[in-house]
């Protein structure tokens, strides 16, 4: 019996990154950091959550801390985790122009979640 997979011979390499590809991984994350800037920006109005305390109702401050550390750090995280990624990428020759187009609904995640979370707290 043959064997399918053969064992000895060079390890097959990826192609040639094209030239477009360091570029384009840039200016994808520029635009990434002005949607985080946009999305933390928007998630400092969260804070606003807490003028429905100010009567008789009862909320958790510090569910509403936590709503706003996620709502405006967390896209950061996300903007750093994926320019990590593509400059890693980027550096081993291999195409990274896909990533900043993945973390972009990434950065929106967390803003949802604190908003979801500053909603709870109220």
């Amino acid at each position: 019996m043959t064997n399918r997979y053969p064992t000895s011979g060079a390890p097959v390499m990826p192609g040639p990154v094209p030239r477009w590809d360091p570029p384009v991984t840039v200016a994808l994350l520029l635009m990434l950091g002005l949607l985080t800037l946009l999305a933390s920006f928007y998630g400092a109005f969260l804070a606003m959550a807490s003028d429905a305390c100010m009567g008789s109702q009862v909320c958790n401050f510090t569910m509403l801390n936590v709503a706003l550390i996620v709502a405006i750090g967390g896209p950061w995280v996300v903007l750093l985790a994926a320019g990590v990624l593509a400059i890693v990428r980027m550096a081993n020759n291999r195409r990274a122009f896909w990533v900043p187009l993945v973390a972009a609904p990434g950065v929106a995640i967390p803003f949802f979640v604190g908003a979801a979370l500053a909603m709870a707290a109220t």
